[in-house]
């Protein structure tokens, strides 16, 4: 898949989660990609989280957790995911506006900021 197809792909997906996550599709919210506000709604019955850990300081959480259950923290593994198609080679504004709209309540609950490439 060339980087403009997957491109398109990626919004058009953007358009149909925004549809989906607001019950205007017949097609169930699949936990794959659910809102991380409803995911943790749905845990909130039977408990609530101690910590919800972010990506921008996942290893200071992680080890704030392993200390509180009394072991010691390990550092997170160097490997990494990677993408068919880079973010940096396909992101513009539109994107951006189309995952934003898709998930206001993830943006505005945890603080979302513009995305920037790594480096």
């Amino acid at each position: 898949m060339t980087p403009g197809a997957y491109r398109a792909a990626l919004l058009a997906f953007l358009g149909f989660l925004k549809c989906n996550l607001n019950g205007q599709t017949a097609i169930r919210v699949d936990r794959r990609w659910c809102s991380q506000v409803a995911a943790l709604a749905a845990l909130a019955p039977a408990a609530l989280p101690d910590v919800i850990a972010r990506a921008g300081r996942l290893e200071d959480d992680l080890a704030h957790v392993a200390r509180s259950a009394g072991l010691s923290p390990a550092p997170l593994p160097a490997e990494r995911v990677t993408p068919p198609v880079p973010l940096a080679e396909i992101y513009g504004a539109d994107l951006e506006a189309a995952a934003r709209a898709a998930y206001p309540r993830d943006m505005a609950a945890f603080g979302f900021g513009r995305w920037q490439p790594e480096g």
